[in-house]
């Protein structure tokens, strides 16, 4: 569903991505884990259509992403792509049930409506109870929950995660992470999971490795 093909990537003299290729599938979950600076995070910002590649292609059910318009890449953020980042990106002056509704409301969806369907989420998730709480009055695992129901809510095609454990500690992580896959699989989405975590191997169907900006390995993780 999601591939990209020959991608390269250069900053100045240095090539971030170099002749990298990698398919993902529909309901697949894949795990991109390597070194820092080994370009894993440029792989991912390429397919979400944050980076333009230098040479090469990325293409999502036949669209071009790579060379898509900043119109067409506004209507993927908000009907077939969710982000979760490393540290959330909620918006602090609004609840979590405000965050949750976000990419509903972008995309013209009636606020009851919008607030109907990120309730069940939030309460899918194990935190409808916190809905009405601001980002920092609950913890930093409950609210990368959140951003988990932000990035899931409107039923994307593709979901990408960046480091989204990386400033939780290892109970917190595992629990985002599990929340993470099951909500992703629950609803058919393909999730892109960009990590240094070893503990994705127990989420994820496929693992990748990045080495010098070239997709070296994949292998089935289970």
């Amino acid at each position: 569903m999601l591939e990209a093909e020959s991608l390269r990537v250069v900053y100045g003299e240095h090539a971030a991505l170099d002749d990298a290729s990698l398919s993902v599938g529909s309901g697949e979950i894949v795990a991109v884990v390597g070194r820092s600076g080994s370009g894993k995070s440029t792989l991912l910002h390429c397919l979400a259509g944050m980076v333009r590649p230098s040479a090469g292609r990325v293409t999502l059910g036949g669209m071009r992403v790579d060379t898509a318009t900043d119109d067409e890449l506004s209507e993927l953020r908000r009907s077939r792509f969710g982000f979760v980042f490393q540290f959330g990106e909620l918006v602090p002056e609004l609840s979590l049930l405000e965050n949750v509704s976000l990419p509903l409301r972008f995309a013209g969806v009636s606020r009851r409506d919008a607030r109907r369907r990120s309730e069940a989420v939030l309460a899918e998730l194990g935190i409808g109870e916190l809905a009405s709480r601001l980002p920092g009055q609950v913890s930093g695992g409950q609210a990368q929950r959140a951003a988990v129901a932000r990035a899931l809510v409107h039923s994307p095609s593709v979901v990408f995660a960046d480091e989204p454990t990386g400033a939780l500690d290892t109970h917190s992580g595992e629990t985002v992470l599990a929340a993470l896959g099951s909500l992703a699989r629950n609803r058919g989405a393909s999730v892109v999971l960009v990590t240094h975590d070893s503990r994705v191997a127990d989420l994820a169907d496929r693992v990748v490795q990045v080495i010098d900006g070239r997709v070296v390995s994949s292998e089935t993780a289970r």
